[in-house]
């Protein structure tokens, strides 16, 4: 039931039967070429019937991009390895309470609400992307450590409630948008080359303790961010 309804859903982008395939171990590799589909809701992907017995999802670089609500409410799912993909859309991951372990090395654009409430993940780095999407990572709690060297927007509510996130690299952030650190309670340390990035909502650091460090590089000695509650070191 899994291939033939996977293939006869995406045959325009050139998947088979043989290109899905889930495993005795729970692991959901596909092998297909281009972007996947988008989903309407959580239960319309071909394998919502299955995805109680999905721990991992493994990629091959052909697949561009994952689609929207692709593996929404796989609470099962621990681990994704998608080498190849540009692109994760609106809610691939809503609410996949057991996913601890992402490797996406080549995405670009991280959706809306891609893995709110991805309540076990612990860091994620996304070392080429540049554009994180509203709620991407809305209340992952667990989530200490976030890399994102290149992103140079973050959306709104990104990180709101990540209530143990302790430390961000943000090296080439450009804009921030409205409640994007709102609720993160335990952030230590922002690393960032901006001087002075688009920040224009009161909330955008609510409740981060007073304590955090901003770390600019010497050059940008004497700068400060709007709203940034805590303290300065030109330190980079």
């Amino acid at each position: 039931f899994l291939r033939d309804s996977l293939y006869l859903y995406n045959k325009a982008i050139l998947w088979t039967p043989e290109d899905v395939v889930l495993d005795d171990a729970g692991v959901l590799t596909l092998t297909g070429a281009g972007a996947m589909p988008d989903f309407e809701t959580g239960d319309d992907q071909p394998w919502s019937l299955d995805r109680a017995s999905v721990f991992s999802v493994v990629g091959e670089v052909g697949i561009t991009s994952i689609g929207s609500h692709a593996f929404d409410l796989c609470k099962k799912l621990t681990s994704v390895s998608l080498p190849g993909v540009a692109s994760v859309g609106e809610s691939a991951f809503n609410y996949c309470t057991a996913l601890t372990t992402v490797s996406l090395p080549e995405a670009v654009t991280i959706g809306n609400s891609a893995f709110v409430g991805c309540s076990a993940m612990t860091f994620v780095s996304l070392p080429k992307a540049t554009n994180i999407g509203e709620q991407a990572f809305d209340f992952c709690t667990q989530l200490a450590t976030i890399s994102i060297p290149n992103v140079t927007h973050i959306g709104g509510w990104s990180f709101d409630g990540c209530s143990n996130l302790t430390t961000v690299y943000a090296d080439n952030v450009a804009i921030i948008g409205m409640a994007a650190f709102q609720n993160c309670t335990s952030l230590a340390h922002l690393y960032s080359n901006t001087a002075a990035p688009t920040i224009n909502d009161s909330y955008v650091f609510f409740h981060v303790p007073g304590t955090a460090v901003l770390h600019l590089p010497a050059s940008c000695q004497g700068s400060t961010w709007n709203y940034w509650p805590g303290n300065y070191s030109y330190d980079r």
